[in-house]
């Protein structure tokens, strides 16, 4: 849905958000560290009203922000900008992301936040919406965070939905995909909130997310099934916009399998997931010796120990054959610093080291 913007002069502007000297005197300084940038910033927003709560009510449901409020914190973001510091299209993590991606530090939310794009984009069906809020990523794997928003006076506070037809595919070879629902924090309003969490083979920055949604449900347990509880379809298209974080290191070594000697030619890895390409003996896999290479992509036959000596631990793992190639991808659970890496090791055999 549109929304109406209204033209303001600075005199309104400044009418409502108030900067005070304290505010300015820090502004001009030319040495201010990110940590400080961070506290002014979040100083802005409080001054400007816009916390958590406050944000739930722009959602459509309730009383939005003013327009007036909403200006004053893109002339904060200019301020902040203007300091050298965050820049204006920068992501800032949604708490919901931030709770699903799980980062430990700071630098890992910096990853986190390099890593996504905000989204607006939403769809209407029964007077229930779907609304894309925003894409974290990297070349071979994104998570969507969206909403689903009942009429109002509905309320949606059950444990598990999900909708009876549920697609997305990007332009490359192959996808694998699957939805989460995440905790309620509001069991008692009209809103839930989910993740579609896309893998692929080939490369997806700079595509386009095709998500194709059909009748939300909601699991019975005296039924042991679920039910249509809002019928509708819902057909989003979202830009794959973010900056890929991925590095690519070129491997070129063999491993054996199960008896079998694979060569690994490249690795792509990023805070969210790493990628292996596997060429030799894979035609034998296509041409019907998948026995041989059954559970190849098995979370154990990779393993990643960080220089503190901690490993860092697998959500999800899967594979892809295109011609003579084989992708597997490995999706961490959680955000991992890619630059704390010691080694590698896959099927057993170390094939990286960042010591």
């Amino acid at each position: 849905m549109k929304k109406n913007r209204e033209k303001l002069t600075m005199e309104q502007l400044m009418k409502d958000y108030k900067i005070d000297e304290q505010d300015l005197a820090l502004a001009e300084e030319s040495a201010v560290d990110d940590l400080e940038k961070r506290r002014i910033l979040k100083m802005a927003v409080e001054k400007g009203n816009l916390n958590k709560t406050a944000d739930k009510k722009a959602d459509g449901r309730k009383s939005g922000l003013s327009h007036i409020k909403l200006w004053a914190f893109g002339l904060v973001a200019v301020l902040v900008f203007a300091m050298g510091g965050i820049a204006v299209a920068k992501m800032v993590a949604d708490p919901d992301f931030i709770n699903f991606l799980k980062p430990a530090n700071e630098a890992q939310v910096e990853a986190l936040n390099n890593s996504g794009a905000d989204v607006e984009r939403e769809v209407t069906a029964n007077g229930t919406t779907v609304r894309a809020r925003q894409i974290v990523g990297d070349s071979h794997n994104l998570y969507l965070l969206f909403d689903v928003i009942a009429p109002e006076g509905t309320v949606l506070n059950q444990e598990q939905y999900h909708f009876n037809q549920a697609y997305a595919s990007v332009s490359t070879n192959s996808t694998g995909y699957y939805f989460e629902s995440l905790p309620d924090d509001n069991p008692n309003d009209n809103k839930i909130s989910m993740v579609l969490n896309l893998e692929a083979d080939g490369k997806m920055t700079g595509k386009t997310l095709r998500l194709d949604l059909a009748d939300l449900a909601v699991y019975v347990p005296e039924k042991a099934d679920f039910e249509t509880i809002i019928e509708g379809n819902w057909l989003l298209e979202v830009p794959v916009s973010y900056d890929s974080m991925s590095e690519s290191h070129n491997i070129n070594q063999k491993v054996e399998y199960n008896g079998n000697q694979l060569k690994v030619k490249s690795l792509e890895i990023s805070p969210l997931a790493l990628n292996l390409e596997i060429n030799d003996h894979v035609l034998e896999y296509l041409a019907g010796d998948a026995e041989e290479l059954m559970g190849i992509d098995d979370w154990e036959n990779l393993q990643i120990t960080m220089k503190d000596g901690s490993k860092a631990t697998i959500r999800s793992g899967g594979c892809a054959t295109v011609g003579p190639l084989m992708s597997i991808n490995y999706q961490f659970d959680g955000i991992i610093e890619v630059e704390q890496i010691a080694t590698i090791n896959f099927c057993g055999q170390e094939i990286y080291s960042n010591q």
